[in-house]
């Protein structure tokens, strides 16, 4: 089962660079969630609608270890999730033809559901509230209130209640019962990655639970700033205690402190972090010392 069932720990994994380093890992596991990125739509040059899974049908052979790794990390408690859209979009197809695009989704999702167990809408291009609504209502009609829905907007949309990249107010979506079926919040805390900032925004009515402190793995160059990117984790996890939401990275392939080397090594030190009972620390200090990247152990 995975280590942290009060905070998550949560890997965005987009660039398939293998989930090995995690896999060989003892129980229980440092990470809690993966979210596998990122379903797309379009049209093939034929006219016929896609679904793509980055830039591939979700079902080509070449993502057969993938769907067999994530499988496995399912089986040993770790919650697999799949992302819709990013920066590379997918909201503007599926909304000009709902009644085509929303199917060829559904149908990928039961396909998987032996895998899937939610979806992480990252809505980066302008959409209207009543489709995103509509959005939200058929897939928690489709796949149930045990079907987890998440969303990943910047912090700057939950700290205040403007239009974020998304061209509505996450405000207002939160405040409709459509918005209420929303499970949490990935807060993409790029270049604020604070304390500060994660309590503005429980300051402007997101539950600490609901928030997830996302941070871009290129901005941590070195030790240094990993670790005091560390501290605040572990400043927050003791201030807001079992409510803290937890943390996640953007990616997993490119991770912090190794950046490649050895992509668990991040979801350990996060772990770590997020520690805040001294007997268990010292349990999680054990386990790092011997895992095969301990250098991390020594930043928190």
């Amino acid at each position: 089962m995975a280590a942290n069932t009060v905070h998550r720990v949560v890997c965005y994994y987009q660039t398939f660079c293998g989930l090995a380093s995690l896999l060989a890992l003892p129980d229980p596991l440092p990470v809690t969630h993966v979210v596998v990125a990122a379903v797309h739509f379009g049209t093939n040059k034929d006219g016929s609608p896609y679904i793509h899974l980055n830039d591939e049908d979700p079902d080509s052979k070449t993502f057969d270890p993938v769907w067999a790794e994530l499988a496995e990390l399912r089986k040993r408690g770790v919650t697999v999730t799949v992302m819709v859209g990013g920066a590379g979009g997918a909201y503007g197809v599926l909304f000009s033809d709902f009644a085509t695009y929303y199917p060829l989704l559904r149908d990928f999702l039961e396909a998987k559901q032996d895998v899937l167990q939610g979806v992480d809408l990252d809505v980066e291009e302008t959409v209207t509230l009543p489709d995103l609504k509509m959005l939200i209502r058929r897939l928690d009609s489709d796949f149930g209130v045990e079907f987890y829905l998440t969303m990943a907007p910047m912090a700057g949309s939950l700290t205040s209640d403007g239009s974020g990249m998304g061209g509505f107010s996450y405000k207002e979506l939160v405040s409709s019962p459509e918005g209420m079926r929303i499970d949490w919040f990935h807060g993409q805390f790029y270049g604020d990655f604070d304390a500060e900032t994660y309590d503005a925004c429980v300051a402007n009515g997101y539950p600490a639970r609901q928030v997830v402190m996302g941070m871009l793995s290129g901005e941590y160059s070195d030790d240094k700033s990993f670790a005091q990117a560390l501290a605040q984790v572990h400043q927050l996890a003791e201030k807001h205690g079992p409510d803290f939401g937890g943390c996640f990275v953007w990616e997993f392939s490119d991770s912090p402190p190794s950046h490649g080397k050895d992509p668990a090594a991040w979801a350990q030190a996060v772990s770590k972090a997020l520690t805040t009972d001294s007997r268990t620390r010292k349990a999680t200090d054990a386990r790092c010392t011997s895992s095969s990247s301990p250098s991390f152990c020594a930043i928190l």
